[in-house]
């Protein structure tokens, strides 16, 4: 098997943006797991798609930074 490797030549605009999108990326699974954790800790069977619905419907209207 073989792999090709390749590099990106991004511009400063570009860096910015990857770098906001990998945080943004970063505070959605973090903002998942713990729900998940207190999900379980309170004895319920927490599943991706209730998750997601509580996340597109009620926590990011709370959150302008966060646009569609």
């Amino acid at each position: 098997m073989k792999s090709i490797r390749t590099k990106l030549k991004l511009n400063n605009k570009q860096k910015t943006l990857m770098a906001q999108h990998a945080g943004y990326s970063r505070w959605c699974y973090n903002w998942g797991l713990s729900l998940w954790n207190a999900a379980y800790r309170d004895g319920y069977k927490p599943n991706a798609r209730k998750l997601r619905k509580v996340f597109t419907n009620q926590t990011k209207p709370l959150d302008p930074w966060m646009k569609s």
